[in-house]
């Protein structure tokens, strides 16, 4: 089992906030909080839980581009985070290229009507076991696709 250094929690906080700061968002404290408890695992950042922490619509962007450094991530949770269609269109690119998603959690985000990006995440992720979408704008009819 590979043990991430220090260096590399590091790194995450300060792609996050670098991301924030050029996007033109407050860092979340929920993201932040979540990042450095993180940091306690030595495997690397394997759950990105930041439900309920309505990051909005430009923070989702920033949290896309966070995702982009974390190679090893199985589950993100972005439940009730006031997310739109650009955020899960960003979210969905990024995830595409991780190899070892199994979750994504979009629930309680009523204006994410993306369903056009989670087909093609779903179509080309071999791993993805979980796609929660209750509460969310995606149509009835593409949620059962989506199962």
């Amino acid at each position: 089992k590979a043990t991430v250094s220090v260096l590399y929690w590091v790194m995450l906080l300060t792609k996050y906030a670098e991301a924030c700061s050029s996007i033109g968002c407050k860092e979340n404290s929920h993201v932040m909080k979540t990042l450095e408890y993180a940091a306690k695992d030595t495997a690397g950042l394997k759950k990105l839980d930041i439900g309920d922490a309505l990051v909005g619509v430009k923070g989702v962007l920033a949290v896309a581009e966070l995702l982009k450094w974390c190679e090893g991530i199985e589950e993100v949770i972005l439940s009730r985070s006031d997310m739109r269609d650009k955020g899960i269109q960003e979210i969905c690119r990024v995830l595409e290229r991780r190899p070892h998603v199994k979750v994504l959690d979009i629930s309680g985000n009523p204006d994410v009507t993306g369903e056009d990006y989670l087909l093609k995440l779903v179509k080309k992720s071999s791993s993805l076991e979980s796609l929660v979408t209750t509460g969310s704008g995606v149509p009835s009819d593409t949620r059962n696709l989506l199962v």
